[in-house]
């Protein structure tokens, strides 16, 4: 049994019309609920999740931990549908263990590489490697890109030495995950991003193209 969605604007049409031929009355009313569940099959109300503003993604502030959360409720569920999806990146970085998450989870879903990421102003830091998970990623003529070694975060008591004594460790691991990221999205070696790395390298956007992080410029006039 094939299953049916509502569609809004289809319910509206429904409501004129049924009022206009049966009034107020419970026949109307049937009529009416009737046209609108029959008017769209499910697959074309799945895919009416996936357009409009749905379709797009803005990233204009620090990545932290809510945007995970955002990501699999939005960008995630349409990607595995099969619909293509963009997100808009401005932002100036935050956490890079969750960058690197949203860009673990993007790339598996994104199995028909139907994901574009796009920078209008500026992707610094962690926000890089949440641009880098776009199969088509895009960048506007003015904007910039910045690499810099990982920053973390430590918070240890004064009574609890754990965290600060495998800070280093923790430190290391996530540099060499980003490093990671950086060689197998771009045309960079692994010794080549890492140098990049300790110069603390901002690229224009042709200079993103060159090294492989971009794909395109846009917006030049």
């Amino acid at each position: 049994m094939k299953t049916f969605v509502i569609a809004p604007a289809l319910v509206l049409a429904a409501l004129f019309a049924t009022t206009w031929l049966f009034g107020n009355s419970t026949e109307g009313k049937v009529a009416m609920a009737a046209v609108a569940v029959e008017a769209i099959p499910e697959e074309d109300g799945e895919k009416l999740k996936c357009t409009g503003k749905n379709r797009r993604f803005i990233l204009d502030n620090k990545i932290d931990w809510g945007l995970t959360g955002d990501i699999f409720d939005t960008v995630i569920p349409c990607l595995e549908a099969g619909y293509p999806q963009e997100i808009i990146i401005n932002s100036p970085g935050g956490s890079p263990t969750t960058a690197h998450g949203i860009y673990e989870a993007l790339r598996l879903a994104d199995t028909g590489n139907r994901l574009t990421t796009t920078v209008f102003g500026n992707s610094h830091s962690a926000a890089v490697y949440v641009f880098l998970a776009g199969a088509t990623r895009k960048i506007s003529c003015s904007s910039t890109v910045l690499i810099h070694p990982v920053t973390l975060r430590v918070v240890a008591s004064s009574n609890d030495r754990t965290e600060l004594d495998s800070f280093p460790q923790r430190w290391e691991k996530t540099e060499e995950r980003s490093v990671s990221i950086l060689s197998s999205r771009t045309k960079l070696t692994k010794d080549e991003v890492r140098q990049m790395k300790l110069g603390h390298r901002l690229l224009s956007a042709n200079e993103a193209v060159s090294h492989g992080i971009a794909t395109d410029v846009i917006g030049c006039v």
